[in-house]
């Protein structure tokens, strides 16, 4: 089932839900390290190591993509009027 003709809503439940427990296990282990250490200080150090991550995946994928596209001879460089 479509909602508004875009997305899936079996698919948005798993997300959904996957989301949510992931949540709930990370605030988990958060809270366990805070109560070990008695500091904040590792997990903003954990979140800012995924942030960095993550920024380094997508960008070298989206180069990837954007120089297969250039040796495929696509004009990667190009401005097009959408209107």
């Amino acid at each position: 089932m479509l909602i508004s003709g875009q997305i899936l809503i079996d698919y948005a439940i798993v997300i959904s839900s996957f989301t949510v427990i992931g949540t709930l296990y990370g605030m988990q282990l958060a809270d366990l390290m805070h109560k070990r250490t008695g500091k904040h200080q590792y997990s903003v150090l954990g979140m800012i190591i995924g942030i960095v991550m993550i920024l380094l995946a997508t960008s070298f994928l989206s180069l990837g993509s954007a120089y297969e596209k250039h040796q495929n001879g696509e004009a990667i460089f190009e401005f097009k009027d959408y209107c």
